[in-house]
């Protein structure tokens, strides 16, 4: 048992590894993407974030997360590892994929950014957060699918795959530190 154990460590620093953004690719990201000062229409629920190169949708994410809880409350250079190890875990599949998830960022963000929106600062940064993370490691198949073809994570997970899978790989990224 202690030797299943350690192996499973092994494979968890691992894939650890090559699934955070590594120190280089945050310096080289910060530099190319700095976090915008305004981001023009981001309010608006009808902002398209189609019109947005993918590579800036990082640094938005970061803007909406400054808006809601202030700039002394992100540490800049955490939240960009965060929204890049984010966006590397999500899959190029049709669908489920890391625009589909800034967008429902992008919602999230209008929806709780609102005047008369009831939440705490941490609730909004946490709604944000749990919106960019939502679908992550999304396979591009439902669950019927997983189940009907016994695939590991139907096996894994005996209700729900693939949200259990999302909401694990997110408590992953999470406390991998940041």
């Amino acid at each position: 048992m202690y030797r299943a154990e350690q192996k499973c460590r092994v494979t968890m620093e691992i894939m650890l590894h090559h699934n955070i953004a590594s120190d280089q690719e945050v310096q080289a990201y910060s530099i190319a993407h700095p976090v915008p000062e305004k981001v023009v229409g981001i309010n608006n629920p009808l902002f398209s974030p189609w019109h947005m190169p993918d590579d800036d949708q990082p640094a938005c994410f970061i803007y909406m997360a400054r808006e809601l809880v202030g700039r002394d409350m992100i540490d800049e250079t955490a939240m960009v590892r965060f929204a890049l190890t984010v966006r590397k875990n999500y899959r190029n599949v049709t669908y489920h994929n890391w625009f589909h998830a800034f967008s429902v960022a992008h919602a999230t963000f209008v929806s709780v950014n609102r005047e008369d929106a009831k939440f705490t600062k941490l609730e909004k940064f946490c709604l944000l957060v749990a919106s960019l993370c939502h679908d992550l490691d999304h396979r591009g198949r439902d669950n019927s699918f997983l189940r009907k073809n016994h695939t590991p994570l139907a096996s894994l997970y005996t209700s729900s795959p693939l949200e259990h899978h999302h909401f694990n790989m997110t408590v992953t990224i999470l406390q991998a530190g940041y």
